[in-house]
């Protein structure tokens, strides 16, 4: 697939197990903080998971802005609405994407989100 207005193609992924498209009945982008543990050139950056934060949830072609929390280190993951109510999951599998909080998104016109990882 090539977006000719943003100049960049696309390649759905395949299975190589079974030739089937690659799908997910969730996918999270969990906004995290992100920092350098060692700075470049031999860069680690180090990510911290116990907090909460900004997230967006898409189910049946729908986005969600959400919240994500752990509360601590030994807790599961918790997703809900601003209002503070949990966010239903769709059954099947989920997929999540961990990206820095400084990272730029970019509301679709053409309903076609766009996150540009980026770290401070």
């Amino acid at each position: 697939m090539y977006d000719e207005g943003g100049g960049e193609a696309y390649t759905p992924l395949i299975d190589r197990g079974n030739e089937q498209q690659i799908s997910a009945a969730n996918v999270v982008v969990l906004l995290m903080p992100h920092s350098y543990f060692r700075p470049p050139p031999a860069e680690m950056v180090e990510i911290s998971f116990v907090g909460g934060g900004q997230a967006y949830a898409f189910r049946d072609g729908q986005v969600y802005k959400v919240q994500w929390a752990i509360p601590s280190q030994n807790s599961v993951l918790y997703l809900t609405y601003p209002d503070g109510s949990p966010f239903p999951f769709k059954p099947g599998n989920t997929w999540f994407q961990v990206i820095g909080q400084s990272s730029v998104i970019t509301e679709p016109e053409d309903e076609a989100w766009r996150f540009e990882f980026r770290i401070p």
